[in-house]
């Protein structure tokens, strides 16, 4: 056995006593999550199934959390999370297998010390040998310090590893059912080499503004600096301002993006300024929007005049009307979003689809919905949900 499978096979080994030690501890907690849809023209009928089992314990301050996740060919994914709190010092930590390959898919360990406005946190991360690419390991440690109540400076040191995030998604014909972890290892098993650094400065000059400074090295030296600043409602106008200037040793690009934010008691406009040759040619009207409340009802519409530049609708639409009514309990909730602008045939105004759903909470610790879509083509969707905790 390579000094690999033993490590994980003792990680394995101690998580089970662990959990069994903390089952034995004290009450444990938790939910059950179902959701079953159906589509009524496709073939098969069931064309997803996905339940979540989550069990917690938590007592002072230490929390251990196991999260299984089936779908309709059976066990797809097994979680363990372990966060302890200790004042100035926390542990947060992840471990994923995969039960239908019975391997060690990912593991992740975040340490941080924090006092006085200072905090040094140490990322890890390890893939498993059944991955593409063999076993990875990585390591960043992040080093923020804050002057004063509107500054904040943050150096992060990568080894093999960066922070962009690792995504994890079973293939067809399994629920494409993600898990996404912060520390994405990079560097072969045993090969930990510096592998980059960033400097971050973030400052709020004043309210609703923020400036961001960044400057990043790879091994192989400088990489790039961007400063970045986004404002809202500048001096009390419905005016916006995203702005972002980048350079590299080779290229510098500037991008400024304002935008007039008009409110009209129940109308918002949405707007951007257009500029050419850094001169101001116009204002682009890219969107209105209708909203309005009634007691427990509430109504929204959203036209989009250029979806292809702006996206506010999900596609390939060009239009929705939402209606929301709430019970007076707060235990019944009905919403109905009907879309415009249909795929067949292309028209703004034509009707494409309609949705439904229904939330009613059965007890404190049930929770049921339901949800129906129909479109053009007629009735395409059937999902129910129940939610059990405990």
């Amino acid at each position: 056995m390579s000094a690999l499978n033993r490590g994980i096979t003792i990680l394995i080994v101690a998580l089970t006593i662990g959990c069994s030690y903390f089952a034995a501890a004290g009450p444990l907690s938790g939910s059950w999550l179902t959701d079953i849809t159906i589509r009524p023209r496709q073939t098969p009928l069931f064309s997803a199934f996905t339940s979540t089992l989550k069990i917690d314990f938590v007592q002072r301050g230490v929390s251990v959390h196991s999260i299984s996740i089936f779908d309709i060919y059976g066990w797809l994914w097994q979680e363990f999370q372990l966060a302890a709190n200790f004042g100035v010092f926390s542990i947060d930590g992840n471990i994923l297998f995969d039960p239908v390959n019975v391997a060690f898919v990912y593991g992740q360990g975040i340490m941080e010390f924090s006092l006085a406005g200072t905090s040094i946190a140490l990322y890890t991360a390890m893939t498993g040998p059944t991955l593409f690419g063999g076993p990875r390991f990585g390591m960043a440690f992040v080093l923020t310090g804050d002057i004063g109540d509107r500054i904040r400076v943050t150096n992060t040191t990568f080894l093999g590893a960066n922070l962009d995030e690792i995504t994890f998604i079973h293939p067809p014909p399994r629920a494409p059912i993600e898990k996404r972890y912060t520390t994405n290892p990079l560097a072969a098993a045993g090969q930990i080499t510096f592998s980059g650094s960033t400097f971050t400065l973030t400052a709020v000059p004043f309210i609703n503004s923020e400036f961001i400074s960044t400057t990043a090295f790879s091994i192989s030296g400088f990489r790039y600096h961007r400063f970045a600043f986004n404002a809202t409602q500048i001096a009390g106008l419905p005016l916006d301002i995203e702005a972002e200037l980048k350079s590299t040793l080779q290229t510098t690009s500037l991008t400024i993006t304002p935008a007039l934010n008009l409110w009209y008691g129940c109308i918002r406009l949405h707007t951007a300024l257009l500029f050419s040759d850094w001169q101001l040619t116009g204002i682009a009207i890219y969107g209105v929007e209708l909203s309005g409340q009634w007691d427990d009802v509430e109504l929204r519409s959203i036209l989009a005049l250029d979806e292809k530049n702006f996206d506010l609708i999900r596609d390939p639409y060009h239009g929705v009307i939402t209606l929301t009514v709430l019970s007076p309990t707060a235990n019944r909730r009905l919403s109905i979003d009907t879309y415009f602008g249909a795929p067949y045939p292309p028209q703004l105004f034509d009707w494409g689809e309609t949705n439904f759903k229904i939330c009613v909470e059965v007890t404190e610790d049930v929770t049921f919905s339901t949800s129906i879509v129909i479109d053009w083509r007629g009735f395409t969707q059937w999902q129910l949900s129940i939610t059990t905790r405990w």
